[in-house]
């Protein structure tokens, strides 16, 4: 019986067979996968038979999908949703409710700010007292009799 180590060297090379195939290894694994193969006979056996495979599987006709497949996928995809997929969308479906609550906030944040800054607490600027609080001259005080 093989010693359990030799085992798992030959499965770490059969392992990289696929892309020695592909000649996708690094250039030192290349280089060591090729140096396995030509001392062992069992890996090269194997590396044979992969070779011959993946040959046969590549070769096999590709087969077109029917021309409607894909609406009738579309269609069971509908069905079977109840409509969440590839249904007609409505208005509120297309609104970007994050970008405007986002730009809300910012409407928000402004108003806060401009409000904090203002000398007033207010938006406007404070209504001014007339220039003169006191009566002109030539203006009688009329006082209302009881």
């Amino acid at each position: 019986m093989p010693d359990g180590t030799v085992t798992d060297e030959h499965e770490a090379f059969e392992a990289d067979f696929s892309e020695y195939l592909e000649k996708s290894l690094p250039a030192e694994r290349a280089r060591e996968v090729d140096a396995h193969l030509q001392s062992c006979d069992r890996c090269r056996a194997e590396y044979a038979r992969f070779r011959d495979t993946v040959g046969m599987i590549s070769g096999l006709d590709r087969v077109p999908a029917p021309t409607r497949f894909e609406r009738e996928v579309e269609a069971t995809i509908h069905r079977r949703s109840a409509g969440r997929f590839f249904g007609r969308r409505a208005f509120g479906d297309r609104v970007p409710f994050e970008l405007l609550a986002a730009i809300g906030l910012l409407l928000v944040v402004a108003v806060v700010l401009l409000l904090r800054w203002s000398p007033t607490g207010t938006v406007h600027d404070p209504l001014s007292p007339s220039p003169s609080t006191e009566p002109r001259p030539d203006v009688k005080k009329s006082l209302p009799t009881p």
